[in-house]
């Protein structure tokens, strides 16, 4: 069994990304020797009773998690990945999810970063090292990420991680600050990839079905940089 499992990874449940279905997760994750796998669609938890279902038939441990957009008192936009540790976890991040649909019904994206921060008892966290507020700030105002980090790590108390995301030869520069300030403050690294496709074919179809979604041109979304080709389901010796 691999030594790896993937901790981001999204369905077509997330509808504004991802293409595979959860059957078809779990069976790549099976496929790749890998003992367990998270799901972690963008705001809900719509395919989590199908992940779940299918995982365990499969003899697949599934991580039940959510890639949930958030801001700060500051209005600093940004995500993070929250995981249930048991039982109720698990509810906290269904009342998550169920808070953050409600507010897009108001037009409202974001919740709020005190929502989870006041009540984070058996949930995981990953702040990913490619989210909005890091990427924009870690050059010029180190400072934020660093009281970020400080702030989520005395909250979460041992149960913070920070994500690395690479999609090139090497990481980006300010990728590589921030997994240094978080070694430095002694929180551990994970490695994530953002899955949004099984394989590296997919890609394109995948930006098909963002078009569609944004009402937008898919030579826009398939030049767009913010969705590489290297966001797919990438076994252990890829990763």
């Amino acid at each position: 069994m691999s030594n790896f499992v993937h901790l981001q990874v999204k369905s077509h449940f997330s509808i504004s990304s991802g293409l595979p279905n959860p059957k078809s997760i779990i069976e790549t994750a099976k496929h790749n020797g890998m003992h367990a796998v998270a799901l972690t669609d963008k705001n809900g938890f719509f395919g989590l009773v199908k992940f779940y279902r299918h995982a365990i038939n499969s003899g697949i441990k599934p991580i039940c998690g959510i890639d949930l957009d958030l801001k700060g008192s500051d209005g600093e936009k940004s995500n993070v990945l929250l995981y249930a540790k048991n039982k109720k976890g698990l509810e906290k991040l269904f009342a998550l999810s169920t808070e953050s649909f409600l507010m897009s019904e108001k037009g409202e994206k974001y919740i709020l970063e005190s929502t989870i921060t006041s009540n984070p008892n058996d949930i995981v966290c990953i702040l990913p090292a490619d989210s909005e507020d890091f990427q924009r700030n870690i050059i010029n105002k180190p400072v934020y990420v660093e009281e970020k980090m400080d702030r989520f790590s005395s909250v979460f108390n041992g149960n913070l991680f920070v994500g690395a995301s690479c999609y090139q030869k090497d990481y980006s520069n300010t990728t590589g600050f921030i997994a240094e300030l978080a070694d430095k403050k002694s929180i551990p690294l994970v490695a994530l990839n953002d899955v949004l496709f099984i394989s590296k074919d997919d890609h394109l179809a995948h930006q098909a079905k963002v078009a569609i979604n944004n009402s937008s041109l898919l030579k826009d979304e398939v030049e767009n940089s913010n969705v590489t080709t290297e966001q797919y389901f990438k076994t252990f010796d890829e990763m």
